[in-house]
């Protein structure tokens, strides 16, 4: 086989491969995640209010990580970087609140009378699931004394199965069976006066 020959057909089976690769690998469910400001402009002191939307896109029933549709709406999971470029760490209202993880670590349970597997908590989230969370106001969690343009954006993690998968609502969470996501929502500016 001549050199330029050769080459085309590397040339050829790279992109037989990367390019039918995207095939073999199911798309993740749509879910939507947006942050909703009132106003984009707000004077000292008044209350920065947002909520966060969630919607089911897909044209049926998801099963995903229990706790996801309330996990989802809370404002500690907002990402805010203030008018100098850095990330505002969110504070508790709650006092003496422990830290922990968004997820503990996954159960052991036997399935099929023998095999014993990891499993997870799931819930279903219905077909066109849409969902808004209250109103928060960000200056009850955030430090947002500096005038200027602040960027937001919600990032939530969640499991989520393909079939059913909900037997007294635990999930096989054994590697494989599930995906995990990473939803991030469009970063939003705004700015405090």
């Amino acid at each position: 086989m001549t050199k330029p020959a050769l080459s085309l057909s590397i040339l050829l089976g790279a992109a037989i491969l990367f390019g039918t690769s995207s095939f073999l690998w199911a798309q993740p469910p749509p879910i939507s995640i947006d942050l909703r400001f009132e106003k984009h402009s707000f004077d000292p002191g008044d209350p920065v209010l947002v909520s966060v939307m969630v919607k089911n896109e897909s044209n049926k029933a998801l099963f995903i990580s229990e706790g996801f549709q309330s996990k989802v709406f809370s404002p500690m999971k907002i990402s805010l970087i203030d008018p100098k470029g850095r990330l505002l760490i969110a504070r508790s209202k709650e006092k003496n609140r422990r830290e922990v993880p968004d997820a503990p670590p996954l159960a052991f349970s036997v399935a099929g009378g023998e095999t014993v597997v990891r499993v997870a908590p799931c819930e279903i989230l219905p077909e066109n699931f849409s969902g808004a969370s209250n109103k928060h106001d960000l200056r009850a969690y955030y430090d947002m004394k500096l005038p200027g343009r602040y960027k937001a954006k919600v990032r939530i993690s969640a499991m989520v199965w393909e079939e059913k998968c909900c037997e007294g609502n635990k999930c096989d969470a054994t590697k494989g069976r599930y995906k995990l996501l990473l939803l991030e929502s469009e970063p939003i500016t705004f700015e405090i006066k």
